[in-house]
């Protein structure tokens, strides 16, 4: 009699994204969309401003410094937010505690920005979003490298 094998199914062993990480790396890719946009306006604006002026005007300087700066760090928390977002979606170890800490560094000027009278409640809200799709189980789970078991000391004693 004919033995019958029992058939294997051949899946490719495919990995999935859950959707909840593809949205946390959208959200973080608009967020650095948007600090890359306004640090080259609040470049462009100041540099249109000394440009059009006297030197000797009225026009303080360290302001214009203040506003070039500030729109240098944008266009740099931009970068580093384009990266984690890009590393986030291509599941890279380690991109949760790179999302979370650049979440942590904007959630922190945003909330100082807010104090000084100058409220960026988009940004906020954003980062609001991306440290609560980034703060699921299934996206931790997707980001996080696997926990290589260890041996106890106890173990190690008793062979």
């Amino acid at each position: 009699m004919p033995e019958t094998k029992k058939r294997r199914s051949h899946r490719t062993s495919r990995v999935v994204n859950p959707r909840s990480l593809k949205v946390a790396g959208l959200i973080i890719l608009v967020q650095a969309l948007l600090k890359v946009a306004v640090g080259i306006y609040n470049i462009v604006t100041s540099g249109r401003a000394l440009g059009g002026l006297d030197p000797l005007g009225e026009l303080p300087m360290p302001a214009l410094t203040r506003v070039f700066v500030l729109g240098a760090i944008n266009i740099l928390i931009g970068l580093v937010f384009f990266w984690v977002a890009v590393a986030t979606l291509r599941r890279r170890p380690r991109s949760w505690v790179l999302g979370m800490s650049a979440q942590s560094v904007a959630l922190v000027v945003g909330l100082v920005s807010y104090l000084r009278g100058h409220p960026d409640y988009v940004t906020m809200v954003l980062g609001a979003a991306a440290v609560f799709y980034l703060n699921l189980r299934e996206v931790r789970q997707a980001l996080m490298p696997a926990e290589v078991p260890t041996v106890e000391i106890a173990e190690v004693e008793a062979a």
